[in-house]
């Protein structure tokens, strides 16, 4: 587990990921949401970690890490999840 820091705002996720993250001034912070990266597990164990997070109080965004979200930076990830989540909110609302 990696807990974030002001540090990894704005870089790539596979920077954050591989550690590769100095301190030249792009991290600063972005946006204050809470958000979990699953990466390098098997599904079992993703549902397992999923259920804990949700009986320890959930969080609100969380994503699976991805050959392509892994060129995104922070923000741009958080962004595309903010849509996701949006867009299946109206959806479930239309129902």
């Amino acid at each position: 587990m990696l807990e974030a820091s002001d540090a990894m705002h704005g870089r790539r996720i596979a920077d954050i990921l591989d550690g590769a993250i100095g301190n030249d001034g792009v991290g600063q912070k972005l946006f204050d949401d809470e958000m979990l990266l699953f990466d390098g597990i098997d599904d079992d164990l993703l549902h397992v970690l999923l259920r804990e997070v949700r009986q320890a109080g959930g969080v609100e965004l969380k994503a699976v890490v991805t050959p392509f979200n892994r060129l995104w930076t922070s923000l741009q990830l958080r962004n595309e999840l903010l849509r996701e989540q949006a867009e299946m909110l109206r959806a479930m609302a239309n129902k």
